[in-house]
């Protein structure tokens, strides 16, 4: 079972959706660099549209990432579908998902922690949580995200190589039991996404701003100890 088919999300919905967008997209001769410097950039907007826009912001915000996410699904598709791969290509868009991420959760905190939406209070009870635990609990699930990725070696293909060849596979979560649940948990294409865009409608992303950074916190934990337990296997 590959990642990408795991997650529920993306596997039923956003996936096949987006392919046939890429399709169109391939008939017409867009490029699928174009597409992912597009989401890129709107990344970036959705981001600033989270701390700037007083009024609703986050919603909006959380809006436009997960457009941004179902952009870079088309990209992909694009890529498989015109079989047009490249060094630069797959740079962007591995190089991307940190870049998503960090300021998706740095973007969430900053709008819920109200300190520039003050408005929010209105739409639901962003006001129950401390406002410095959501600016930590953001800027901590940002931070982890980018120490797993250094952790896992993972922009290094002598080094991953190896910990694939260890004995229990290394920072590579193995496909057993349980896998299906972790990706789904963890992956923006699992439950991560649908949720937060029901929250952005009725209220609670607050909370699941303080319930990711502690997942973060456990997986990186746990990532790690299994990293340093393969190098030494190896």
């Amino acid at each position: 079972i590959e990642f990408y088919k795991s997650q529920i999300w993306l596997w039923f919905c956003i996936g096949p959706l987006s392919f046939q967008v890429a399709k169109i997209a391939v008939r017409r001769g867009i490029n699928a660099k174009v597409i992912t410097v597009s989401w890129l950039i709107l990344c970036l907007v959705a981001f600033f549209v989270m701390i700037f826009v007083e009024e609703y912001g986050v919603i909006y915000g959380v809006w436009l990432f997960a457009f941004a996410y179902f952009l870079d699904c088309i990209d992909g598709n694009i890529a498989r579908i015109s079989k047009n791969f490249s060094p630069l290509g797959a740079f962007l868009d591995d190089s991307g998902g940190n870049i998503f991420w960090t300021l998706f959760w740095v973007g969430l905190a900053i709008g819920c922690s109200d300190i520039l939406n003050a408005n929010l209070k209105t739409h639901s009870p962003y006001g129950v949580i401390n406002h410095n635990v959501l600016l930590l609990s953001g800027f901590f699930s940002a931070i982890l995200l980018n120490l797993r990725d250094v952790v896992s070696f993972r922009h290094s293909d002598v080094v991953r190589g190896g910990l694939k060849k260890s004995k229990d596979g290394g920072m590579i979560f193995n496909r057993r039991k349980g896998y299906i649940i972790y990706a789904n948990i963890m992956g923006y294409g699992g439950v991560l996404s649908p949720i937060t865009l029901i929250a952005s409608i009725i209220g609670g992303l607050e909370y699941i701003l303080v319930l990711y950074a502690l997942l973060y916190f456990v997986d990186f934990i746990y990532k790690y100890y299994r990293c340093i337990k393969s190098i030494t296997i190896i």
